[in-house]
């Protein structure tokens, strides 16, 4: 991949599709979302199906899909960005049990839209191993098999597997044992981004492409082309949010 290229979930597709119009002026919505990857389209599609009524706008500066929705590993995973113990002094352990239980259920969301809505995005849950190729890493991986026991997961969740049982489901040379989770599909994450973006436009869902925001006021979303203004405005720009006045440190 050469820099400025948009990676190889994109190229597969032949690239992405011919961009939607930009906001054409000035305009009041109920919800105002500012940045078209996962989490302002996912916002954009759960609010218009618990409300039809709502006049919901997405604001993006490039297409959706364009950052990291379109651009990473491919994987649907029911599991912690970092570790489990840092949630749970925040939260308590019946907490982070019951966002565990939350996060699994996602995975499976993520399948009933694809089936509802018809899309195609090579979605295949079969789960996620984790090889120990050494002694401290089968350590670490029955330590980390205990701990979430200890939470609360059952053996359903996540498991120990011996040299015999992973040698049956593949072979890695020098591997000592694994653990398995069912909890995790494969994607094509451009595809379901695509999928995403149409199915939120056939709610009704306004989506302004090439409309960068340049600043957040309260009730108000500022771009080149006018300022949105909303009852709500959610902000859902997560790398780009430094491009954002006033959230050059965010």
């Amino acid at each position: 991949m050469r820099g400025g290229e948009l990676g190889y979930w994109w190229r597969s597709m032949g690239g992405p599709p011919p961009r939607r119009a930009p906001l054409p002026g000035p305009l009041e919505a109920d919800v105002a979302i500012v940045g078209a990857g996962y989490t302002g389209l996912w916002s954009a599609y759960y609010l218009a199906r618990a409300d039809p009524s709502l006049q919901i706008v997405v604001l993006e500066r490039e297409f959706a899909g364009f950052g990291a929705s379109g651009r990473n590993g491919g994987w649907v995973m029911g599991s912690f960005a970092g570790p489990a113990g840092e949630y749970e002094r925040n939260g308590g352990a019946g907490r982070v049990l019951a966002l565990r239980r939350a996060m699994f259920e996602t995975v499976d969301e993520i399948e009933r839209f694809l089936v509802e809505h018809r899309v195609d995005a090579d979605y295949v849950k079969s789960g996620r191993l984790t090889v120990a190729l050494n002694e401290p890493q089968l350590a670490r991986v029955r330590e980390e098999v205990r701990a979430e026991h200890a939470l609360g997961l059952s053996e359903d969740d996540v498991r120990e597997l011996g040299q015999s049982e992973l040698e049956r489901r593949v072979h890695v040379a020098g591997a000592r044992g694994a653990s398995f989770t069912p909890h995790v599909a494969r994607i094509h994450p451009a595809k379901l981004v695509e999928g995403l973006a149409a199915a939120c436009a056939a709610l009704g869902v306004k989506i302004f492409e090439s409309t960068p925001v340049r600043e957040l006021r309260a009730h108000e979303a500022l771009t080149p082309r006018g300022a949105v203004r909303a009852r709500w405005i959610v902000r859902a720009t997560e790398g780009y949010t430094c491009s954002l006045r006033g959230y050059g440190r965010a």
